[in-house]
């Protein structure tokens, strides 16, 4: 496969400015995509009382943990294997890059 097909940092940023995409990463857990990081609906502390928390990543932390990247109930990428190597890989569909 080409190198271009291969989801780079920017790619998750131009992503998350478009709104409305989610992440899968390989331990099950859901991230919604942001223009400058990602968050993950986590419980947590505030104040004595346990409420849910978005907890802030930075893509550079994420990007080896996703599997899958969904706009709008579209599959935009995947996490396939090469050999001892895995890349996440654009499906071609609701994404492309520009230039």
């Amino acid at each position: 496969m080409k190198k271009d097909t291969e989801v780079t940092l920017a790619d998750l940023r131009k992503l998350g400015q478009r709104g409305g995409v989610t992440a899968r990463l390989v331990d099950g857990r859901t991230v919604k995509l942001h223009p400058r990081f990602g968050t993950i609906s986590q419980k947590g502390y505030i104040a004595g009382t346990v409420e849910t928390v978005e907890a802030i990543y930075d893509y550079a932390h994420l990007h080896p943990q996703i599997r899958t990247i969904m706009s709008q109930n579209v599959l935009v990428a995947r996490r396939e294997g090469n050999g001892n190597k895995s890349v996440l890989r654009l499906t071609g569909k609701g994404y492309c890059k520009q230039g």
